[in-house]
């Protein structure tokens, strides 16, 4: 099946490009110089016009394409789902719904050697593959060792990647590319890794050129690596780099752009300023993103960003300061948090109010389990599986469930959250309460009592979150 024989590229759910200037909170200054009108990071999700959040629609047809700093001009054919692109537009019109993109730069995390396959690792670098996860010509089950992979995705706080687009290259790669973030860099050996604590990849620069780090090699410092490809390479051994280039996670605008243009940036959460104050600035990857009361949310709420979570935000971008004044941030998967009593748990899961939550590289945990409830915040990929990105535990086993609505009975004055089913005949206002409700609403359910027999909370405090 040819997924690629189409006009354009969509870049929803977060995906990179944007119209022209003025507007966005705290943004507010006159459209840049320099004829761009937005730039934007994100990921390939359909293909047709570049189309934002089902509205905006950029033509592609005299775009520049590269791949990965590849000289060689490319045509939207080489373009596939799942791959993580910057994206320039010029020519959009005040309500964002047509421009043109100038410039599509896809930005691969990994092409190299695969050094584990249980747990999936390439080049040291441990994978998360969901539902989402576009597979061209991969196998899970059937990669081995040294099997060579081209992977986009993002990572997370922690260094793990969440994939977007997995592509095996059948052995034919010529040089092999790593990107992360320093750590433990040792100048005296010419080494650093790139990774986790538990999966990492240990790179030898001695012999590479080292570009655009002021100041040099640090830790922290996000940097891509190139190598060339070693028939003796084995998993653990070191990556001779050729060329170790410092790339911050960041949007980015042509030189000659000055001023505030339009801009959107999907990824991790790395940092929040303040996690008690809910217009606190907060970072993406290397992005700093400023928010205020009249910043909308999507998919979640302001309760939901914290670190370790995947959003898109989207604004004034400032080209002078590098800062992304956000209007909209959109949660890109759907969110969840669930509290109560912990009916059962391994390594691999837990099981709570009858709902089994998976954990993963990703999952920060602070539960030992020793008492009554437990709580855990995470998403829910496209196949409806629920991947837990917080675990702890709590003093008590009331009930809360938060995430989308599904399955509603207006005549029995029912919903489904998470596959729990939520009575509503408690409420004074019960039926205008079903009649404001819509499928994949965002509804937070506190307290009540549980039956897990029927599988059903009664009782509980009700309210539709981000409603109009």
């Amino acid at each position: 099946m040819n997924l690629l024989m189409k006009s354009g590229i969509t870049l929803a759910m977060g995906a990179a490009l944007l119209a022209c200037g003025g507007g966005g909170g705290g943004g507010g200054s006159s459209l840049a110089s320099g004829g761009i009108s937005g730039t934007g990071s994100g990921t390939i999700t359909g293909f047709g016009s570049i189309i934002l959040n089902g509205r905006g629609e950029f033509e592609t047809e005299n775009a520049e394409i590269r791949i990965d700093d590849d000289p060689t001009p490319l045509v939207q054919q080489d373009l596939g789902l799942g791959m993580v692109v910057e994206v320039e537009v010029e020519n959009a019109d005040d309500d964002f719904a047509i421009g043109d993109a100038t410039r599509i730069q896809v930005v691969h995390e990994i092409k190299g050697p695969v050094t584990s396959t249980s747990p999936l690792e390439v080049l040291g670098q441990p994978l998360v593959i969901t539902g989402g996860t576009v597979l061209v010509n991969v196998d899970l089950s059937l990669v081995q060792e040294l099997d060579e992979l081209e992977v986009s995705g993002r990572r997370d706080d922690a260094g793990v990647i969440q994939v977007s687009r997995l592509e095996d290259k059948a052995r034919q790669l010529t040089e092999w590319k790593l990107m992360g973030e320093v750590r433990e860099l040792d100048p005296t050996a010419s080494t650093f890794k790139i990774g986790t604590a538990d999966a990492n990849q240990i790179v030898d620069f001695s012999g590479a050129t080292v570009e655009d780090c002021d100041g040099g090699l640090a830790n922290r410092l996000r940097v891509e690596v190139k190598a060339p490809k070693s028939s003796g390479f084995s998993p653990g051994d070191t990556l001779a780099a050729s060329k170790v280039e410092c790339k911050p996670d960041v949007l980015n605008a042509p030189a000659n752009v000055t001023g505030t243009i339009q801009g959107e940036f999907e990824g991790f959460v790395t940092a929040v300023t303040d996690p008690n104050d809910p217009n606190s600035a907060f970072t993406i990857g290397d992005q700093q993103v400023t928010r205020s009361a009249s910043t909308s949310y999507e998919g979640g709420t302001a309760e939901d960003l914290v670190v370790g979570v995947k959003l898109d935000a989207k604004g004034a971008f400032n080209t002078g300061t590098g800062v992304l004044a956000a209007t909209r941030i959109r949660f890109r998967e759907t969110r969840f948090r669930i509290e109560g009593a912990l009916d059962a748990s391994d390594t691999d899961s837990v099981t709570i109010l009858g709902i089994e939550i998976q954990l993963t590289a990703q999952t920060e945990r602070d539960a030992a389990f020793d008492r009554p409830g437990v709580r855990v915040r995470g998403f829910v990929d496209s196949d409806g599986t629920l991947y837990a990105s917080e675990l702890g535990d709590r003093s008590d086993d009331a009930v809360r469930l938060r995430g989308p609505v599904e399955n509603i009975d207006r005549v029995a004055n029912t919903f489904e959250l998470l596959g729990v089913t939520i009575d509503t005949d408690h409420l004074s206002d019960s039926q205008a309460f079903m009649e404001r409700l819509t499928e994949g609403a965002e509804v937070d359910a506190e307290g009540g009592l549980y039956d897990g027999l029927d599988n059903i909370l009664f009782g509980a405090d009700l309210e539709i979150e981000n409603e109009d």
